[in-house]
């Protein structure tokens, strides 16, 4: 059997857009115009550094697969990774860990947004990018049920979902 990523879900893609983060975070991409790609750059907030940004970003029509990123140690999910079908997954996270590093390694790469990951088409969107850190739509939105069975309750999640059905499916 051939080693390799599985995929473990797909979607289509056919605004030329995606809208991502949180629910109240996807809400907020869905009312602004579609971005090209942007050139953000991180800033401090608190002790932390993040990027301000605007919850979509142009993204090709057509099928997406979605792979599980899965810990070696324990075998469990702890994170994901998205590619349009025509990507060879491989090849493109070996591209990501030498521009953008791995955050599991010091002086691997850049974990923020730079003039090489923009160059390389790499988007760098973390943890504190998103979610009850940007506020927008936050009140009105919610962060999910909150019940015991919510994935999404308390920013535990992000989400990533085509521009035109975004406000329908935070809705549901």
């Amino acid at each position: 059997m051939p080693y390799g990523p599985k995929v473990y879900a797909t979607f289509t893609v056919t605004s030329g857009c995606v809208c991502f983060g949180g629910l109240h975070n996807i809400w907020s991409g869905s009312t602004v115009p579609t971005q090209s790609f942007p050139t953000v750059r991180p800033q401090t907030s608190g002790t932390m550094r993040t990027h301000e940004l605007q919850y979509n970003i142009r993204a090709k029509n057509g099928t997406w697969n979605v792979y599980r990123l899965i810990d070696k140690r324990n075998n469990e999910v702890f994170g994901w990774y998205v590619s349009h079908s025509c990507v060879e997954p491989v090849q493109d996270i070996r591209k990501i860990l030498r521009i953008s590093g791995s955050p599991y390694e010091q002086d691997s790469g850049s974990t923020m947004n730079t003039d090489d990951t923009q160059r390389e088409g790499i988007f760098v969107i973390n943890r504190y990018d998103w979610g009850c850190y940007d506020r927008r739509y936050l009140d009105e939105i919610g962060e999910g049920a909150e019940g015991a069975n919510d994935v999404l309750a308390n920013s535990n999640s992000a989400g990533l979902v085509d521009y035109s059905e975004a406000q329908l499916q935070v809705q549901q």
